[in-house]
């Protein structure tokens, strides 16, 4: 018995006000609270969506930009997190870990990793009906690996506020369209950008 198809769109939070490393859970900056707008009017076809966010600020700050002009629900999610780094590391040890993780596949992850990855596809499958996630990096990644049958960990970093859209349907995802490559968090500036 076939179901009906699950939109799924993946929108990477607006840029922070700080970056990683400066504060734990910055909020948006003029620049994403600007980036959530433009995404909110480039896709006025998804009013009325459910918009579910990460708890992090940046991501629940850009769905509130986003439900307010599409008149939709908002509903803060606890598994659209982003991917728990090992603990007590500093910022240069942060910053080796997503190196090190942006080079691997999964299979080469630690199994917490593996347990993660799989948390978000299971939680993407439990889904009934479309909505639009506001979320971070390593969580678009592990959804468009699983629709595009690609084992790496950071298949490509999403622009701030770039949709990437995954259809479900008889319990397999379809890319649809992936959203716009932004920076790296490794990258060369003085304030790299958060996950």
């Amino acid at each position: 018995m076939s179901s009906s198809p699950i939109d799924m769109y993946l929108v990477r939070h607006g840029d922070a006000r700080f970056m990683w490393g400066q504060d734990e859970d910055p909020s948006l900056s003029q620049m994403g609270l600007d980036q959530a707008r433009a995404l909110a009017a480039r896709h006025t076809e998804l009013a009325g969506c459910p918009i579910l966010t990460s708890p992090m600020r940046r991501a629940q700050e850009t769905g509130q930009v986003l439900a307010e002009a599409w008149g939709s629900s908002r509903q803060m999610i606890e598994d659209l997190s982003e991917i728990p780094p090992p603990s007590g590391l500093d910022e240069q040890g942060r910053r080796d870990w997503i190196r090190q993780a942006e080079a691997k596949t999964w299979t080469e992850m630690s199994e917490s990793y593996v347990s993660w990855r799989d948390g978000v596809v299971s939680w993407l499958r439990s889904r009934r009906s479309s909505f639009v996630a506001v979320t971070h990096t390593f969580f678009i990644n592990a959804a468009l690996g699983d629709a595009t049958s690609d084992p790496h960990v950071v298949i490509f970093w999403p622009e701030n506020c770039s949709l990437t859209h995954i259809r479900s349907g008889n319990d397999v995802f379809e890319l649809v369209s992936r959203g716009d490559v932004g920076h790296s968090v490794l990258d060369d500036r003085a304030d790299p950008p958060s996950l």
